[in-house]
């Protein structure tokens, strides 16, 4: 597993890691990722589909998209990815875990639906959703969603994984505007606009 995981950073850093990528080292490494659906190659890259989107129930929800998009609203300082951007990344994915939303499963069996955080040196790194046999779907970054083992994922995603409790769309979404409220917030004309245009949209 270990080869693997390095074999798919590296073919991570050397393009973009779509399914074909993946496939084209079956033979090699023996690995059981599956294809589930393809994202189209001219909105590939788009940070408003990446994991957290996908896990979180956030892709088709106008309000994320807005946000993400179609608002021109940033946050005062860069993400930790160096943009200003404001969307459901993994950042956001550590905020609903600090807030104590997404807790972990200590109490009963986990299953389809759960969700599998992956974290590297502190910091959460990527997040997939249990389906059936144990199996994980996940979005990884901004290309092809991908069935998976737990394991069978980048380097870069880390070995601590902690399996955690969902959220609804609704729950995603206010945590989501709690969030965008929360890295704009020192900048008055910017949460003026926010609050004007959350208000219209709402």
């Amino acid at each position: 597993m270990k080869l693997l995981r390095a074999r798919l950073e590296e073919l991570g850093r050397e393009q973009s890691l779509h399914f074909d990528a993946i496939d084209s080292i079956r033979d090699e490494f023996d690995h059981s990722i599956e294809l589930i659906e393809r994202w189209p190659a001219d909105i590939r890259g788009k940070q408003n589909f990446n994991c957290v989107v996908f896990a979180l129930e956030l892709r088709d929800d106008q309000l994320h998209n807005s946000i993400a998009e179609s608002w021109d609203i940033v946050r005062g300082t860069p993400s930790r990815g160096g943009d200003n951007s404001i969307h459901a990344d993994t950042e956001f994915l550590e905020f609903c875990i600090a807030k104590g939303r997404m807790m972990p499963i200590l109490d009963r069996e986990r299953g389809p639906g759960d969700l599998l955080v992956y974290r590297n040196n502190g910091e959460c790194r990527h997040i997939g959703k249990i389906v059936e046999g144990g199996r994980i779907c996940s979005k990884w970054g901004t290309d092809d969603l991908l069935e998976h083992e737990p394991l069978e994922v980048r380097d870069r995603f880390g070995d601590d994984l902690q399996y955690v409790g969902s959220l609804t769309r609704e729950q995603s979404r206010g945590l989501f505007i709690e969030y965008a409220w929360s890295v704009i917030h020192h900048d008055p004309l910017i949460k003026k606009l926010f609050e004007q245009k959350l208000s219209e949209q709402l």
